[in-house]
C-alpha cells in the first residue's frame, strides 16, 4: 500500500475523521503500523527492527504475526513510550518465540510496574468500572526495561540516529522519539486524537503543564511525520506543527484559568464550575472530549497544586455519607419523598441534580427498590447524555450497581467503546 493512500494518514487534521482500527500495513517508508486500541509501530533499520509500543497483552500474537509477515529481520530494540497496559504489555509473543531485544524506557517506567504490582486489585476494579468489562483482570506480568534513561538518550541503529526525550504528560514515565534523518516523530500518548488525557478521575496524578511544554518542544523540531499513540498519522510539516501547537494551546487555556482563579483565592468548587476550554479549539477533530473531559483536567490541576480538600469546611472531617443521606432524607420527609421529588427533577431534564438525589436516597436506604430504580434511571440518562468515555464508564457502573440490587442484568458497553 502506498503510504499516502493509507486510511490511517491525514494531511489535514482539522478536517480528518479519526480512525483507530485498520489492517496492519506500511504507513510510511519502512514503517509498519498495527492499529488496534493503540498504535504499534515497527521500523526497518540496517541494525534490525525497532518496535515502538508493543501494545496490549491480548494483541501480542497479532502484532507478532503482522511484523513477521512483513519482515524477518531480527528484533533489535523495543521502546515503551510509557508504561500503560495498552502500550507496554504486548511483547510476550516475541519473547516466547525466542527473540531477545533490548527494551528502552524512561527511568520511571520500572517504578510504574512496581506500583501496578502493589495495586493490582485496585487497578482491576478501576479498569472494570472505566471500560465496563466486568471480567477484566489487570495483568501482573511485566517485561521489564533493560535500558532506562532520565532526560535524553541517543541510539544509533545502522546509519540512523534515534533520539529519546523524556516528558511528563499522561504519565511521569513518558518519552517521545525523534529521528531527524527521516523526519519521523513518535509522540506516544502526548497525542491521542482527543482532548488530552490528563484528568482521569480514577488514576494517579497527570501533568498538564509539563504536557504543554513537551508539545511545544516537539513542535519546534519541524517533523514531517507524526505518529501518535492512538489515531491517525499526520503527514506534512505545517499539519504536524498545527496539531502540536493547538493541542498545547488547548491545555494552556485551561491551565491559565485555573492558575488565575487559584491565585485569586477562589475555592475548588468555584474554579471547577467556572473554567471552560477554548470554544474554537474544542471543535477540532483531534481535541474532542470523547475520552477524558476538560472538567477532569481542572480537577487534576487543583489536586496537583492545591491538595485534595474541596474548600468546604464541613468536608474536611465529615460525617459519614450514610449519616448525611439519612438526615437529608428525613428533611425531605423520607426516602419515598426524596425519590418522588427526584423523578420530578429528572422529568424536567435535570439529570445532574437528580443524580445527587438518587445517591442520597440509595445511601440512606440501600435496599429500597424504588430508590434503586430511580438511581438506575438517573444514570441511564447521564450515560446517554455523556460523550466522554471516562464519565460514561462511571455512570454505567453506577447504573449497573442499581440493576444488581434490583436483580437485573448489567448493561455492557457497545462494541468499540
Amino acid at each position: 500500500m502506498n503510504e499516502m493512500s493509507s486510511p490511517m494518514v491525514t494531511t489535514d487534521p482539522k478536517q480528518a475523521t479519526n480512525k483507530m482500527f485498520a489492517p496492519p500495513h506500511e504507513v510510511a517508508p519502512n514503517l509498519l503500523l498495527h492499529a488496534s486500541w493503540s498504535n504499534t509501530y515497527t521500523l526497518r533499520t540496517d541494525a534490525g527492527l525497532l518496535l515502538i509500543d508493543p501494545g496490549q497483552t491480548r494483541h501480542s500474537q497479532s502484532v507478532y504475526t503482522a511484523v513477521r509477515d512483513w519482515s524477518h529481520a531480527p528484533l533489535h530494540t523495543v521502546v515503551y513510550t510509557h508504561g500503560h497496559i495498552d502500550h507496554a504489555f504486548g511483547l510476550r509473543a516475541f519473547l516466547d518465540a525466542g527473540e531477545s531485544p533490548q527494551i528502552i524506557a524512561q527511568e520511571n517506567c520500572p517504578r510504574r510496574f512496581q506500583r501496578y504490582h502493589l495495586t493490582n486489585g485496585l487497578n482491576t476494579f478501576i479498569n472494570r468500572r472505566q471500560f465496563g468489562y466486568r471480567t477484566f483482570v489487570f495483568p501482573d506480568q511485566f517485561d521489564w526495561p533493560t535500558l532506562t534513561f532520565r532526560e535524553t538518550f541517543m541510539q544509533v541503529l545502522g546509519n540512523l540516529e534515534v533520539y529519546y526525550h523524556a516528558a511528563k504528560g499522561e504519565t511521569d514515565d513518558h518519552c517521545y522519539i525523534w529521528m531527524p534523518a527521516l523526519s519521523y516523530l513518535f509522540t506516544g500518548d502526548l497525542i491521542v486524537w482527543a482532548s488530552p488525557n490528563c484528568g482521569n478521575p480514577q488514576k494517579v496524578q497527570r501533568y498538564p503543564l509539563e504536557w504543554t511544554e513537551a508539545l511545544e518542544r516537539m513542535a519546534s523540531l519541524g517533523a514531517e511525520w507524526l505518529f501518535p499513540g492512538h489515531g491517525l498519522v499526520v503527514y506534512g510539516k505545517e499539519a504536524v506543527r498545527t496539531l502540536l501547537i493547538e493541542t498545547a494551546q488547548y491545555l494552556h487555556v485551561i491551565i491559565n484559568q485555573v492558575l488565575t482563579r487559584m491565585n485569586a483565592g477562589q475555592t475548588p468548587e468555584e474554579i471547577f464550575h467556572a473554567v471552560e476550554p477554548d470554544p474554537e479549539l474544542s471543535t477540532r477533530s483531534y481535541l474532542q472530549a470523547t475520552y477524558d473531559h476538560p472538567k477532569f483536567i481542572v480537577r487534576n490541576l487543583l489536586r496537583q497544586w492545591g491538595g485534595w480538600w474541596n474548600g468546604n469546611a464541613a468536608d474536611l472531617l465529615p460525617a459519614p455519607m450514610s449519616d448525611q443521606a439519612l438526615e437529608i432524607a428525613n428533611l425531605a420527609g423520607g426516602v419515598s419523598a426524596l425519590v418522588q421529588y427526584g423523578r420530578t427533577i429528572l422529568q424536567r431534564g435535570n439529570a445532574i441534580m437528580a443524580s445527587h438525589l438518587a445517591e442520597w436516597a440509595t445511601i440512606a436506604a440501600p435496599m429500597d427498590r424504588d430508590a434503586q430504580a430511580f438511581k438506575r434511571d438517573v444514570y441511564a440518562r447521564r450515560l446517554e447524555e455523556s460523550t466522554a468515555l471516562m464519565a460514561q464508564g462511571i455512570f454505567r457502573a453506577a447504573m449497573n450497581d442499581a440493576r444488581e440490587v434490583l436483580g437485573e442484568e448489567p448493561i455492557m458497553p457497545s462494541r468499540g467503546q
